[in-house]
C-alpha cells in the first residue's frame, strides 16, 4: 500500500534539514543562505529573459542550468537536486528541461520567463475557473502529492519483477539500441532492443 511522504531530509552540515515544500517554507526554512533567499523574493520584479548568450542550445538545456540561471547553483544543489532524485532518481545535470518540466520550459518560452508567467497564467486560470463549483477544485487538490511504499521503493520493483517473468529480465546488461517498429502484432512486439550482456 502506497503511504504519504509529507517530510523529507536533506543532510546539510553534518546536519537533517527538513526541505521546504514550498517558496514561503524555503524562506523560513534555514536550508538555503540569506543571498539565495532574497534570490528567491527578487526573481519575479527582476525578469531574466534568455539571451543567446545564456545558453547555446535553449532546447538542451538542463534541469540544473535552468534553475542555477534563475537562483543560483545553492538552489539547485539543496532543493532541485534532491528533488530530482527523489522524484526520477535522475541527474539534474544530465536531463533536460524541456522534456522534464515542459510546463516551466514553455512559460519561460511564451513570457521571457517561467515565474512571470506562472504568475500570469495563474491569475488566467483564477478566472476561468470562477464558474467552477468548488467541491471539483479540492477533489483536483487532493490527487496531487508523491507517494511510497511500507516497504520501500523496491516493492515496486519487485512487483514489476513478479508480474514481467525473471525469464523476461535481463540483469547485468547494456542496452545497446532501442527502436520503434510498428509491424508488430502487439504493442510489445513493436520496440526492437538489443543488448550486451556484461556476464
Amino acid at each position: 500500500m502506497p503511504i504519504s511522504q509529507n517530510k523529507q531530509y536533506i543532510v546539510r552540515d553534518g546536519s537533517p534539514v527538513l526541505i521546504p515544500t514550498n517558496a514561503l517554507a524555503s524562506i523560513k526554512s534555514n536550508i538555503l543562505s540569506t543571498k539565495s533567499k532574497f534570490q528567491i523574493i527578487l526573481e519575479p520584479f527582476l525578469w531574466k529573459k534568455r539571451s543567446s548568450s545564456d545558453v547555446s542550445d535553449h532546447s538542451q538545456e538542463s534541469v540544473g542550468g535552468f534553475f542555477q540561471r534563475y537562483f543560483g547553483k545553492e538552489v539547485v544543489d539543496y532543493l532541485i537536486d534532491p528533488f530530482v532524485e527523489g522524484t526520477s532518481t535522475g541527474d539534474p545535470e544530465y536531463l533536460s528541461m524541456r522534456y522534464s518540466f515542459p510546463d516551466l520550459w514553455n512559460l519561460e518560452e511564451r513570457f521571457g520567463s517561467f515565474i512571470a508567467g506562472a504568475i500570469q497564467s495563474k491569475l488566467s486560470s483564477r478566472k476561468e475557473k470562477s464558474g467552477e463549483k468548488k467541491g471539483s477544485l479540492k477533489k483536483t487538490k487532493h490527487q496531487c502529492g508523491s507517494f511510497s511504499f511500507k516497504g520501500g521503493m523496491q516493492t515496486l520493483a519487485d512487483t514489476l519483477s513478479k508480474e514481467i517473468g525473471v525469464d523476461e529480465i535481463k540483469l547485468n546488461s547494456k542496452v545497446l539500441s532501442l527502436s520503434y517498429c510498428p509491424d508488430g502484432k502487439s504493442a510489445r512486439e513493436n520496440w526492437l532492443h538489443y543488448v550486451m550482456s556484461k556476464k
